[in-house]
This record gives structure tokens, C-alpha cells and sequence, in this order.
């Protein structure tokens, strides 16, 4: 009885003194205060997570996307408390992977045959690897695209075929057609939104047309060549002689005059449609790739592949990466899928009852797999300062106060010298 009695209390004690879970730290701009679905997602993330892991406590910390991502990982690793694992954007990876603070995933890979090269999308490899070295794994792949109302597409006799406006031309034709204006000569309905305001705005016409942003060793451009300026001078014949979309101001929101139908065409991204679905119920539409251009030998675009990443010095490493591969893995690709309706990097996530039912219910998916297939690179290497040096002549080519290859030669020179001293500096921090 004495001995039955004090094994209890032994229990007990230890019952109450149990270890704590360990926990994950995991960092992300995707939040919930995004919207119902976003927070339904997190919701069944967790709980799908902590029912397979219960001795593992999970805590997203959710960061604004931009500049206060970024300073908060490089103070992080400063502090030398990192978070266990992060969103990265490709905007700042292979910058975050220069200065040395994405930790080498090979290893890992190695013994993880179900994150093989082989499981993704081959657009999906172009990013979070510098040869041997990754430093990302694939989480979400986006493109951007045209979206396209079709009502208005079928009262103006437009064919609503995803590849049916195949050349510039065609494009061009169609947002003549579609534009409606005032007794004043104002546009009241754009054929098609203008919006080559910035690098990003420019670089999936460039594609289309057969271009290339980099030399090969991604240490100098290659853009300022005939595709690009062809694609410059079509936004720039688009907004001012054509005169098919809206003037182009700082406060304009394309999406938002889509929904409101306003707009026949405008460039969006791989995930625009669960949005407007959500904002303008009803609303028939669709999606597509970018028309070729005169020099370009198919359809093209923009695709990029957002990754999940392990800091140095992250504290449960091994724990980390066990969460990659559930985050980035089918299953919770299903669930993303399901949530929000955003498609995912792996291959067989195409063929699967959920892809199927998904485009069903939401048939602005439909053409998301041949979209990202024909993207090509987004710039990865000092983005935001080559960025910011395109936004100020792109807005004069579409305000046409400065000539496309005065806006191109000016861009070259100014961004071939940030990568000069970027990688100039990296060189001289290794020695």
C-alpha cells in the first residue's frame, strides 16, 4: 500500500514537472489579419501540425512584407536568435544567402527523398540554389498574368480562349476594341490596363518578346537589347497614342476597377483570382500568359517561387526542417489549396482530386499551370536597389517624357555598376 501510494505521488510530480514542448519559431508575412481564408489557413495549419507533433509548441510570427522583413532577420542574426525557419521572397533571398545567413540544406535533402528535385516544377529550381548549395525549398509558386473579363470579352465578339490573343498585336486590337470613352474623349471603360511603371511591370513583356534581364553569370545585365525595347515602346504606344487604359497616377488601383468593371484587361498574378473572387462575387474572368512579341517565338511572362529557408544558428535545425517538409509537402498543399486556392510548386499536386476540384469551383485556376510553364527569371540579385533605380524611367517612358532607349541606356549603366560593387564587396568579405 506505502509503495503503491508513493509511486502515485512519483507520478504525479513528474506529471507536473513534465518538460515543456520545444519550440518552433517560424517566420512569415503570409498572416491571418489578411482575411478569413488566411486565417482559417493558419488555423488548420496548426492543428494539422501540433496533432502529428505534439511535443513540438509552434509560433508563426507574422512580419510585414518589405524592408521590415529584412531588418528584422539581419537583427535577428545579429542578436544570434534567428527564428527556426522563414518565408523568404526572392526578392531578398539570394541577398540573405550572399551575406551568409541561409544555412546549406543539402544535407537534409539528401536524406529526404520526398523534396527531391525531381517533385518540382522545373521553373521552381531556378531559385533558392547557387550550384550545389540551397539555401530554399519551394513554397509557393506565382506568375504574373492578364486577367480578363469575359462578359466583356463576348459582347465584343472576342474570342475568351486563353491563347486566343496570340501576338501583341492581337492584345493591342482587342483593348482598342474594348475601350469606351466620354463626350470629353476620357476613358470610362479601359481595354487594358497600362501598369509598365516599374521593373516588374516591364520584364514579363520583355520575356515574351525572347529577352534576358542577366549575362549568364547574373553579374551584368542583358536587358538592353531589342526585346525589352520593343516591350517598352508597346506600354508606352498602349497608354498615350492608343489611349486604352487609365492615366497612370499613384493612386490607382487596377484591381479594384476590374472588379468594379471598369476594366477589361490588367496584369495581375497567379493568385489575383481567389482575391477577386472573394471581392466581387459573380464576376466571370479569366487568366492567361502574355502574348508574344514580335522577336519572341511563344507565349511568356514571369514566374517566381517563393521558398521556405533555415537560418544559421537557428536553434532546433533538425526540428526546422521537419517542418519545411510538412509546410512545402503535399499535404499541406492540399490544404493551401484548399484555404486559399493558391496552387503549389510541386508536380503532382497538378494531377490530384483537389487540383481538379479546385478548377472546378474556381475555373480562373484552370490556366495556372501553363502560365508559370512559361515565365521567365525574376531578377534576384539586389532587386529592390535595381528596382528603384527602374520605377523613376519607366514612369517617364508611360508619361512619355523620356525615349525607351534613353530610359534603357540610363538603367544599364546605373545597374551594372550596384552589381559591380555588390559583388565586389561580397569579395572582398570573403577574403
Amino acid at each position: 500500500m506505502i509503495r503503491s501510494t508513493l509511486v502515485m505521488f512519483l507520478l504525479c510530480v513528474c506529471s507536473a514537472y513534465a518538460l515543456p514542448a520545444t519550440t518552433l519559431r517560424v517566420w512569415d508575412w503570409w498572416s491571418p489579419a489578411e482575411g478569413e481564408k488566411m486565417t482559417a489557413y493558419f488555423r488548420g495549419v496548426h492543428e494539422t501540425y501540433t496533432a502529428a507533433n505534439p511535443d513540438v509548441d509552434i509560433r508563426f510570427q507574422h512580419i510585414p512584407f518589405g524592408p521590415q522583413y529584412i531588418q528584422k532577420i539581419m537583427a535577428s542574426m545579429a542578436a544570434k536568435r534567428p527564428p527556426d525557419c522563414l518565408h523568404a521572397s526572392i526578392i531578398w533571398a539570394n541577398d540573405l544567402y550572399e551575406r551568409g545567413v541561409l544555412m546549406d540544406l543539402r544535407p537534409f535533402l539528401e536524406r529526404t527523398p520526398e523534396m527531391a528535385d525531381s517533385v518540382w516544377l522545373p521553373a521552381a529550381l531556378r531559385y533558392g540554389r547557387d550550384g550545389k548549395y540551397i539555401y530554399g525549398i519551394p513554397f509557393e509558386h506565382d506568375a504574373s498574368t492578364i486577367v480578363y473579363n469575359l462578359d466583356m470579352f463576348e459582347k465584343a465578339g472576342i474570342p475568351t480562349d486563353p491563347d486566343a490573343l496570340s501576338t501583341w498585336e492581337d492584345l493591342r486590337q482587342a483593348a482598342i476594341k474594348l475601350t469606351r470613352y466620354d463626350a470629353a474623349g476620357q476613358v470610362v471603360q479601359a481595354g487594358f490596363m497600362v501598369s509598365a511603371v516599374d521593373l516588374s511591370g516591364n520584364l514579363p513583356w520583355m520575356y515574351a518578346n525572347g529577352g534576358k534581364f542577366y549575362m549568364p553569370d547574373l553579374r551584368r545585365t542583358a536587358f538592353n537589347d531589342t526585346p525589352m525595347l520593343e516591350a517598352m515602346q508597346f506600354m508606352q504606344d498602349l497608354q498615350n497614342k492608343d489611349k486604352v487604359s487609365f492615366p497612370i497616377t499613384s493612386d490607382r488601383q487596377d484591381m479594384q476597377l476590374f472588379m468594379q468593371g471598369k476594366v477589361a484587361m490588367f496584369v495581375g498574378g497567379t493568385w489575383t483570382g481567389h482575391m477577386i473572387e472573394e471581392n466581387a462575387p459573380g464576376l466571370r474572368f479569366r487568366m492567361t500568359s502574355f502574348p508574344r512579341g514580335p522577336h519572341g517565338t511563344g507565349r511568356g511572362g514571369m514566374t517566381w517561387t517563393n521558398m521556405m529557408c533555415i537560418p544559421k544558428g537557428a536553434k532546433n535545425p533538425e526540428l526546422a526542417w521537419k517542418f519545411i517538409v510538412y509546410y512545402c509537402g503535399m499535404q499541406n498543399a492540399m490544404w493551401k489549396l484548399t484555404a486559399v486556392d493558391r496552387n503549389s510548386p510541386l508536380v503532382a499536386s497538378y494531377d490530384t482530386p483537389q487540383w481538379r476540384d479546385a478548377v472546378r469551383d474556381h475555373p480562373s485556376l484552370e490556366n495556372v499551370p501553363a502560365i508559370s510553364e512559361v515565365g521567365g527569371l525574376y531578377p534576384v540579385v539586389r532587386f529592390t536597389e535595381i528596382d528603384s533605380v527602374f520605377q523613376p524611367l519607366c514612369q517617364g517612358v508611360m508619361l512619355n517624357t523620356l525615349k525607351p532607349a534613353d530610359a534603357l541606356s540610363k538603367a544599364q549603366a546605373k545597374i551594372d555598376d550596384i552589381l559591380a560593387q555588390y559583388y565586389q564587396q561580397l569579395e572582398e568579405s570573403y577574403r
